[in-house]
């Protein structure tokens, strides 16, 4: 299943969110119920009248935010919009490697990437690169899928693995590189 998140997930804002739809359930919002009978198991087979006097709980509206979001369960979209919080900053080069070679450290020495939420920015003296990316923690090692949006290589995408190391990342493929936090 697609994942569909907003940009720049933040836990609080899903937490949010999901007392938001149970709320509204509560009150009889037709939609609220059309979005747990869609998303929720449980309320599949369940009239909106049903769903309403049902008595779902907060941990039923994570639920349906998680799945209606690509998540199987709200415990995977909170680790995953974790993780991506934690990638955020400026992260510079120890090495980089594209299409199998290694790019010369003189190159990367005035490069950094920037990373906000799913959306990063890369500035090296030749060229910015800006897109959005979405990453699979579930996998090992984790899956990270880069659309360029701006830039040279804008409308192509870079499929890859990744794996961060206290403060690195390494391993990232077929665009190998070692980042630090700067």
């Amino acid at each position: 299943m697609r994942r569909r998140l907003p940009a720049r997930p933040n836990p609080e804002h899903l937490r949010t969110q999901a007392k938001a739809l149970l709320a509204k359930l509560r009150e009889g919002d037709a939609e609220a119920a059309r979005t747990f009978t869609e998303y929720l198991p449980e309320a599949a087979a369940l009239s909106p009248q049903e769903v309403r006097e049902r008595g779902f709980r907060l941990a039923d509206a994570q639920a349906a935010i998680a799945r209606k979001s690509g998540f199987g369960a709200w415990p995977g979209l909170a680790r995953h919009v974790n993780r991506l919080r934690s990638m955020e900053g400026t992260w510079g080069f120890r090495s980089l490697e594209a299409d199998g070679a290694a790019v010369p450290g003189s190159m990367l020495t005035n490069s950094s990437l920037l990373i906000d939420g799913d959306r990063f920015r890369m500035e090296s003296p030749e060229a910015t690169y800006e897109g959005i990316f979405t990453i699979d923690v579930e996998q090992v090692p984790h899956h990270i899928d880069i659309d360029f949006v701006e830039g040279p290589e804008a409308g192509n995408r870079c499929e890859g693995l990744f794996e961060l190391d206290g403060r690195s990342v390494s391993r990232p493929v077929p665009a190998a590189a070692m980042l630090w936090r700067n």
